[in-house]
């Protein structure tokens, strides 16, 4: 899914968001109608991966429009337009993950049947086909589609603003930025060679692949934990309150779906009192603090009690991330070309989530005694070096907005 976004956000600023939402559609149909033949057929499982791919593909497509459409529609509030769709984004696997099990079933009278998988496919087939349709409307409703603010020239193959765009710009339903004026081609050359740029995506790569590290491992860590049956007395409390997997996912995605909902429009609500980038600041140092506590050993204490407490911060900080690192994107590079920059940026995660992950089970395996591994010394190192890194994404941000983005007056952060 993180991949395509680069090529996606670039196309909908030159062709227009509202394409890739009926681009989408037509790869979501077609992905699970064979997905849903394959799995009642027992076909091939490179067809069934095959499918698979494009449903990322497609998903990412419809991210990425509606993250536009609403960036664009609603310049002046960023925060709070671009929380919509991301919070979106996660609760729809929340609904549906509720949904799905109690709809589809082989046996409809018995909750205890197996689930109807090919159903599930030819639902999700014509439930997207619908959705990148309404996806489309919406952002020609809007007037602000990619497509009716950039004009391909005829002659130099660039792209020009034109009438539609000024006339946009001054009924303010686009933001005033020192790069409005400039072809696509050229806002992405600015944006390249910009040191805030590559500053900003390591800041983001050191504190996403953190946090995906965190809940890809949720289970390995909890494992290494005593489950209270070595306690003294065996006491039954501790034993009854010992961590789960399942419950801390549970928790984890509960409290991201809450920052997503509320972080930006805190960020709105308190702005310019408080900028983006100083509430981005507080959540990652305060992610870093929980990082060195788990270091330490202490959410592991009396079996692991205490847990949820990290799963609690993580998630918070995991919703977070995803709201105002691209409300930052959009507020210093504006609204013209936030879907290439922002596709750029969402590579970050997917390296941090590499290199931590190696991290991780490099510690892990080292530690490992047999084929079990027990005890602080599993992921001691792992989270002093993530919580270290944090803490250097933290001084990242603070210095861009003190020393770059604090006196411009033209970048409303």
């Amino acid at each position: 899914m993180y991949f395509p976004v680069p090529l996606l956000g670039y196309a909908g600023d030159k062709h227009g968001q509202s394409k890739l939402s009926l681009f989408s559609a037509a790869l979501f149909t077609p992905a699970y109608l064979v997905s849903a033949y394959v799995y009642s057929n027992h076909g091939s499982y490179k067809l069934l991966a095959g499918s698979f791919a494009l449903v990322g593909t497609a998903t990412s497509a419809l991210y990425v429009s509606a993250l536009v459409t609403c960036a664009r529609m609603y310049p002046h509030s960023t925060g709070l337009a671009i929380s919509a769709p991301v919070s979106a984004f996660g609760i729809s696997s929340l609904w549906l993950s509720q949904v799905i099990p109690k709809l589809f079933r082989t046996n409809a009278a018995s909750t205890d049947s197996a689930l109807n998988v090919t159903g599930i496919f030819i639902f999700f087939a014509f439930m997207y086909l619908v959705m990148g349709v309404v996806g489309y409307i919406a952002a020609k409703l809007g007037d602000v589609d990619g497509s009716d603010v950039s004009k391909k020239s005829s002659t130099e193959g660039e792209d020009e603003p034109d009438t539609s765009e000024q006339r946009l710009s001054s009924e303010g339903n686009l933001n005033s930025h020192p790069s409005d004026h400039l072809t696509q081609r050229e806002r992405l050359k600015v944006f390249i060679v910009s040191h805030e740029t590559w500053l900003l995506m390591l800041a983001f790569v050191l504190t996403s692949g953190p946090l995906e590290m965190y809940l890809n491992n949720i289970g390995a860590i909890i494992d290494t934990m005593s489950t209270g049956r070595d306690l003294p007395y065996q006491r039954l409390d501790v034993i009854l309150s010992a961590p789960s997997s399942a419950n801390n996912v549970s928790i984890f995605s509960a409290f991201s779906t809450i920052a997503r909902l509320s972080v930006g429009v805190f960020s709105d609500i308190v702005r310019p009192r408080l900028s983006t980038a100083m509430v981005l600041t507080i959540i990652v140092f305060t992610t870093a603090i929980a990082h060195f506590l788990l270091a330490l050993g202490v959410f592991a204490q009396d079996a692991g009690r205490l847990f949820y407490i990290s799963s609690m911060i993580n998630g918070f900080s995991y919703g977070a991330l995803f709201t105002l690192y691209p409300t930052m994107v959009a507020c210093v590079w504006g609204v013209k070309s936030f879907g290439t920059n922002w596709g750029l940026f969402i590579l970050g995660p997917a390296i941090g989530s590499v290199i931590y992950g190696i991290l991780f089970g490099a510690i892990y395996q080292r530690a490992t005694s047999g084929l079990t591994c027990a005890g602080n010394d599993c992921y001691e190192i792992t989270f002093l070096v993530s919580g270290s890194g944090i803490v250097v994404a933290s001084l990242v941000i603070f210095y861009l907005w003190h020393y770059s983005w604090k006196h411009n007056t033209l970048i409303q952060l």
